[in-house]
């Protein structure tokens, strides 16, 4: 897994998660993204803004503030799944 797939994973991880706070599995998942980001990468998500059409990582690596920015719809594809297809995603 490179940097740029484990920040992809995060973001539509945490669009997740904002959207289904109570949902474990998101949480969980989010949570070991961002394991994955401190252990391999030394990068701390910090923040995520949508601008226009796109998403806007803002993560530590290394002590050095960057920016990542991922497409709205590739950022959105899994929370968009995860609506579609509301018998698979109940959660308790």
């Amino acid at each position: 897994m490179t940097l740029f797939d484990a920040l992809s994973n995060w973001t539509q991880l945490k669009l997740v998660v904002n959207s289904r706070p109570n949902d474990e599995a998101a949480v969980v998942s989010l949570d070991h993204v961002a394991d994955i980001l401190k252990e391999e990468f030394e990068a701390v998500p910090m923040s995520l803004e949508k601008v226009e059409d796109r998403y806007m990582v803002t993560f530590n690596e290394k002590g050095v503030e960057k920016t990542q920015a991922f497409p709205a719809q590739l950022a959105e594809a899994l929370i968009l799944f995860i609506n579609d297809n509301p018998d698979r995603y109940e959660f308790k």
